[in-house]
């Protein structure tokens, strides 16, 4: 069997099992020969996560994940059989606030969602921080199930927003 057909294969033979298949991802720095497939991934994911917002048309997906990600730490989850980026998380590490968090739609409810984040708690000391948009139900349950609790309540150009953080103080419940 060729790589591309276990990269194709696998993923869904282990799922109609009931086989979590995010051990099929590695999670690593973001390289700079991921830049496209970051750019792609990040359009295709915050297009069909925030379906309410309308289009825009961008000039150049790679300025754009550029400019929302520059200065910021990014990793990866890369598929081990195909290589391709399926997710990726980027942080702002001075103030431990995690900016964005996408995983492909296709390959979401494996766990690599909660493989990107872990990578990132278990990098930086407590407490993190990060805006979720209100509308945004299925982020909003994946961070609560993660411990998230929200602090403050805001709003920018997309929508209203949460302001969620996660510490390990005690008077916290943190999953």
């Amino acid at each position: 069997m060729n790589t591309r057909w276990k990269a194709t294969l696998l993923p869904v033979l282990l799922a109609c099992r009931g086989i979590r298949v995010a051990m099929t991802v590695v999670i690593r720095p973001a390289l700079p020969s991921d830049l496209v497939p970051l750019a792609q991934l990040f359009a295709r994911t915050r297009e069909a996560a925030f379906p309410w917002l309308t289009a825009t048309k961008v000039k150049s997906l790679e300025k754009e994940f550029q400019d929302q990600t520059a200065g910021e730490t990014v990793f990866v989850a890369a598929d081990k059989f195909s290589s391709s980026v399926v997710g990726f998380v980027s942080v702002w590490e001075p103030a431990r606030f995690l900016h964005h968090l996408y995983v492909s739609p296709e390959r979401q409810g494996e766990g690599i969602g909660s493989q990107l984040l872990a990578s990132i708690t278990s990098r930086l000391p407590p407490p993190y921080q990060l805006k979720c948009l209100v509308q945004n139900r299925r982020a909003r349950a994946f961070y609560q199930r993660h411990g998230w609790y929200p602090i403050t309540v805001g709003q920018s150009a997309e929508g209203d927003y949460e302001l969620l953080e996660w510490s390990n103080r005690p008077d916290r419940s943190n999953a």
